[in-house]
């Protein structure tokens, strides 16, 4: 059984800034700039050229196609002969919709409407085709049912403000794609007269298009410092996540103690995010005391307790260190600064 372990992370002198996504006329829903950062990150992993203003707020047809083929298959032809009169061979995104139209992704017809929004209806039959789920989508019910039910057995509207003939917005287009990324895909096993296709191979998107796995787990060390000793920690450009090291591609050295789901490549991460982690930032003029394994604030006139856990790990300034004092109060109360508490196991006890 592995040991549960809940980071503490000390931050002097950081203040952490939340941001509100807010709505225009139309139901049409703006991305701040923290969300556009985090999920254009997660797409920069697998494709780092890839870029879209965050001004564009709804994204055209042509958009949404040549983001998910971008991302599927970056290595695409160049060929750009797409068979739709109003698709100029000399467009940007002519060679994407080359490809999509030759997966099955998009439907043969005279016009693509290239400028028109792209609808989530319109945008999950492309991407639910691009996972494999074609034949089981059309046995279900065809377009758009079947599609949508495979998208909602998939778990891919997790997060999405809208749904249906809506126009995508460009906060819900990321994140769809971010869901496709660790969706599995159904696969093609059998040949011949019939088809045979696998939906359980445990493969994802990104394992299957591009041969990225992703690992979970908390991230015990980095390159200065490890949860439970200074003397633990990693080469530069390197981190820990459960038992294994990796060699990291960025600065990841700030998931120290949290639990996250990782993008590795070859050995390499490239990118890191928290997962199921829960972490409360207190400035340290709002803890009253520390008592009993509790850290005690007041609201609202009330006394509060946030339970530590008793084997928690103690990261002051980047560094682990030992409490040697049975008193708890000078490591967390102290002249300025900032005190992070991670429960990184879903057992609501912090450290």
């Amino acid at each position: 059984m592995n040991k549960k372990i809940i980071a503490l992370i000390i931050s002097v002198l950081y203040l952490i800034t939340s941001f509100a996504v807010f709505a225009q006329s139309d139901d049409v829903v703006l991305i701040n700039d923290a969300q556009y950062a985090k999920e254009l990150s997660v797409i920069n992993a697998v494709n780092p050229d890839y870029t879209l203003p965050k001004e564009t707020n709804v994204f055209s047809r042509s958009q949404f196609v040549k983001l998910l083929i971008d991302v599927m298959s970056p290595q695409y032809s160049t060929e750009a002969e797409t068979g739709f009169e109003d698709v100029d061979s000399s467009e940007s995104y002519a060679p994407a919709l080359k490809f999509a139209k030759d997966f099955g992704i998009i439907s043969p017809a005279q016009n693509f409407n290239p400028d028109d929004d792209v609808t989530y209806t319109q945008a999950v039959k492309m991407v639910v085709t691009a996972l494999g789920y074609k034949p089981l989508a059309d046995a279900k019910g065809s377009y758009p049912t079947g599609y949508l039910t495979i998208a909602n057995d998939l778990d891919l509207f997790d997060g999405l403000e809208n749904s249906g003939d809506k126009p995508l917005t460009l906060a819900d287009g990321l994140k769809l794609i971010c869901n496709v990324f660790d969706s599995n895909v159904m696969v093609q096993t059998g040949f011949g007269s019939d088809f045979i296709y696998d939906a359980s191979s445990e493969q994802t998107f990104l394992s299957y298009y591009h041969k990225i796995k992703t690992v979970y787990g908390i991230v015990n060390a980095n390159a200065y410092t490890s949860l439970t000793s200074p003397s633990g920690a990693l080469d530069e450009g390197y981190i820990k996540i459960g038992i294994n090291d990796y060699k990291t591609q960025g600065d990841f050295n700030d998931t120290l103690g949290l639990n996250v789901k990782a993008y590795v490549d070859d050995d390499t991460v490239i990118y890191v995010s928290e997962y199921e982690s829960d972490s409360i930032t207190l400035n340290t003029d709002e803890i009253d005391r520390v008592e009993d394994f509790n850290v005690v604030v007041t609201e609202n006139n009330k006394e509060k307790k946030i339970p530590l856990d008793e084997s928690f790990s103690y990261i002051k300034n980047g560094k682990s260190y030992s409490i040697t004092s049975a008193d708890f109060n000078p490591y967390f109360i102290f002249d300025t600064g900032n005190v992070t508490l991670t429960d990184n196991n879903g057992d609501r006890k912090y450290d």
